[in-house]
C-alpha cells in the first residue's frame, strides 16, 4: 500500500446519505456526499478501485 501516492476514499453513513473523505499522503480532501445510488455511479464513474475505499461504518 503506497498511501503517499494513493487516493483513498473513506466513507462512512449518516441518515439517508453515504459521506466520501477524500485522502492522499496523510492530507485529507474534499469531503461530499451520495445518496447510494449516486455513490455507486460517482465509483464508476471516477473508476474508484475497490481495495481504495474503506467503509469507516463497519
Amino acid at each position: 500500500m503506497d498511501t503517499l501516492t494513493t487516493m483513498y476514499h473513506y466513507y462512512w453513513k449518516e441518515k439517508n446519505k453515504i459521506v466520501v473523505q477524500n485522502m492522499v499522503g496523510g492530507y485529507k480532501g474534499q469531503e461530499h456526499k451520495h445518496t447510494p445510488k449516486d455513490f455507486q455511479k460517482w465509483i464508476e464513474k471516477n473508476k474508484i478501485k475497490p481495495e481504495h475505499l474503506v467503509n469507516l461504518g463497519e
